[in-house]
């Protein structure tokens, strides 16, 4: 049956006043209005519920307090964005981003804790970005959803029985779960992989888990892939793959918005003005959402540049402790205090202390705690259990990299032990070591004198056709340094990284390169005179066509490495390893093999006479073999399995050492023979 609406309208028309029309649209109009009011009553509400909710939750249930910088981060909070792709390291251009990226709640709230597409999920980023705010934002922004599905759980990973806690919670499968600072904890300090395994297995029952680590706490590509959207790691029950998101640096709109919410458009331009100044001339700032939130602390030094980030942290740092301190007696105490918390934080490898402890760090550096207050705020927060940690953990590695800088015992730990878990102790310690070294070269650019340099971080650095003299390196890491043509006299780099280090044309003399790590290096065409490389690893170095005089290689690595069209004059190799090492067209005048190591070495079209001595001459007057300096090289001992020598060098060689394990080179074969079978040609 079909229902005519015109009809009946015109029927009700007809048989209705206009008064009771419009009396009925009033009655209608007055409860929409009511019911409006009714439902934002209702909201206002619900929101104040909430709220409280919230606020009872975030210190009853969490059982830890959130701290004030974090605080003062989620007022200021501009939404975070994720990519598949790490950003890079190199911070001067991530600015320029091109990788795609989306916000990170949005996408996990609508497209996952509902449809449940992904179970793990992996928050990755360098230090200072905003793991901890964006973790903390999520959890609120799911918790105070009135009709949300699933409970909601936040749970730093820093305590050490952080596994049995998990297995305690109650409605896994009904859970999401937020795990924050995989890179804080002990266990995964030590052994990442294996922790992370003991995680998963604790996790498994969950809805879903998203955990939060620092990008360079993985210590290669092939652990944490970084152009892979997936990590995957075997388990007990299963293997398990996390989905991998990297937060995104800001963008230049994103920091006007961060500005605007910050400071009052109206009354606060000229700190606006100021802010993107500082921001301009320091494009590694911006990175960081953690050094940006006390931009105001930056404003106050109108004279600073900040080119590098240890002076940033150095500003805001001595800015903290002169709020915290009434003169500069109590800020150096609080100073030295910290950096004495830090190295034991360190030598512990936690980044957490007991109260107990830093009382006995007070009694052993004579500091009384009427005179100062150790539990500063700014520097250290305390948790509910009565431990302390620093404010954010980059605060910490800025402590040990001013203790490692200024005393040289520390400074060797932290070197030799490395920087796996502290990527900013070793930006610290690297921008530490340039400044100081660039304070060297201030007033002559062109010579580097009387300078010492212990256990400081120069890589990459660029020394190139200086004269560098009387200076000491001594377990410095200066690997992929470049020295083109670079003069050395009197310098001392024993015990330092030189790994792919560039020393092509430079001159050395008396310069000690005991111990040192020169993996792969480069000496082509450089000059040696009275130069040590007792017990260095020269694999793979680069000697061709360099001039060696009175150089000492014992017990050195010279495995693979080449001495090609080189020199040697007066040079000792005992005890060194020669296996694989090429020495084709080398020119030896005076060396010393004796105990040593020339396997699989190649050795053939070799100057064995002096200059002066044409071979065709001895041959024809007879001379006397004995008598010429070839054989003040000494080949006692040597080890010489499968080592090639031409037929000429067999004719000089076989009266004086044993060739019967090396093999022969047949120039007009171009084949190479077993030395036996070589005699037995001959005959």
């Amino acid at each position: 049956m079909k229902i005519d609406f015109n009809t009946i309208f015109a029927n009700f028309t007809q048989n209705t006043n206009l008064a009771s029309i419009t009396a009925l649209i009033s009655i209608v109009t007055a409860l929409l209005t009511f019911s409006n009011l009714i439902i934002k009553k209702t909201k206002s509400i619900i929101f104040l519920i909430m709220k409280r909710k919230l606020k009872k939750f975030q210190y009853k249930e969490l059982k830890f307090e959130v701290d004030a910088a974090t605080k003062k981060s989620l007022k200021y909070y501009v939404s975070t964005r994720g990519q598949d792709i790490d950003p890079c390291n190199d911070e001067e251009k991530v600015n320029n981003n091109s990788y795609e990226s989306e916000e990170l709640i949005p996408f996990l709230m609508k497209k996952n804790f509902e449809k449940n597409r992904n179970k793990y999920y992996i928050i990755l980023a360098d230090s200072g970005m905003g793991k901890t705010t964006f973790l903390l934002k999520l959890f609120l922004s799911y918790y105070k959803k009135i009709f949300r599905k699933y409970n909601i759980k936040f749970m730093p990973l820093f305590k050490d029985n952080i596994c049995e806690e998990i297995y305690k919670l109650e409605n896994k499968q009904d859970t999401i779960l937020l795990l924050d600072g995989l890179d804080e904890n002990r266990e995964a300090i030590y052994n990442y992989q294996k922790f992370l395994v003991k995680l998963v297995n604790a996790t498994l029952e969950f809805h879903t888990i998203i955990i939060s680590c620092r990008t360079q706490f993985f210590s290669n590509e092939l652990e944490e892939p970084k152009q892979m959207s997936f990590y995957s790691i075997n388990t007990i029950n299963k293997k398990v793959t996390f989905l991998k998101k990297y937060i995104s640096p800001f963008q230049d709109d994103e920091i006007d918005f961060y500005l605007k919410k910050k400071y009052n458009l109206w009354f606060e331009k000229n700190k606006i003005a100021r802010s993107k100044k500082i921001i301009s001339n320091c494009p590694k700032l911006m990175v960081r959402p953690l050094l940006l939130a006390y931009i105001d602390d930056l404003l106050l030094n109108t004279t600073a540049n900040y080119d590098y980030i240890y002076e940033i942290y150095k500003e805001l740092i001595n800015k903290w402790i002169a709020r915290e301190t009434s003169n500069d007696e109590q800020a150096q105490i609080l100073f030295d205090l910290s950096k004495e918390i830090a190295s034991y934080m360190y030598n512990q490898k936690t980044i957490y202390i007991k109260e107990i402890i830093i009382k006995k760090l007070c009694k052993d550096k004579n500091v009384h705690q009427e005179t100062i207050d150790f539990k500063s705020r700014s520097l250290l927060n305390r948790n509910a259990n009565g431990t302390y940690k620093f404010a954010h953990k980059s605060i910490l590695e800025y402590f040990i990299a001013e203790k490692a800088f200024n005393e040289k015992d520390f400074g060797e730990k932290v070197i030799t032990y490395g920087f796996e878990g502290y990527d900013m102790l070793k930006l610290f310690l690297n921008e530490m070591s340039l400044i100081f070294l660039h304070k060297q070269l201030e007033h002559n650019h062109s010579e580097l004198r009387d300078a010492t340099f212990q256990f400081l971080l120069f890589p990459d650095i660029n020394l190139s056709e200086i004269d560098i003299i009387d200076c000491t390196f001594t377990g410095c890491n200066l690997s992929n340094a470049q020295f083109y043509a670079a003069n050395f006299t009197n310098v001392n780099f024993s015990s330092s990284n030189l790994i792919n280090a560039n020393f092509t044309r430079a001159k050395f003399k008396n310069t000690t390169i005991n111990n040192t790590l020169l993996y792969n290096s480069c000496f082509q065409e450089a000059d040696f005179e009275s130069v040590r490389f007792v017990n260095s690893y020269l694999q793979k170095a680069c000697l061709e066509g360099s001039n060696l005089l009175d150089v000492n290689f014992k017990k050195a690595n010279l495995s693979q490495a080449s001495f090609s069209y080189a020199k040697i004059n007066k040079t000792n190799f005992e005890k060194a390893h020669l296996n694989e090492t090429v020495f084709i067209f080398t020119d030896f005048k005076s060396a010393s093999f004796k105990n040593t190591d020339f396997s699989k070495a190649y050795l053939f079209y070799n100057f064995l006479l002096p200059h002066n001595i044409d071979l065709f001459f001895c041959l024809k007057y007879k001379y006397n073999w004995n008598e010429l300096p070839v054989w003040a090289l000494n080949w006692d001992k040597v080890v010489l399995k499968d080592t090639i020598f031409s037929e000429m060098q067999v004719f000089l060689l076989e009266q004086k050492i044993d060739l019967h394990d090396s093999l022969v080179y047949l120039k007009e074969e171009n084949e190479l023979i077993e030395y036996e079978k070589y005699c037995k040609r001959k005959k």
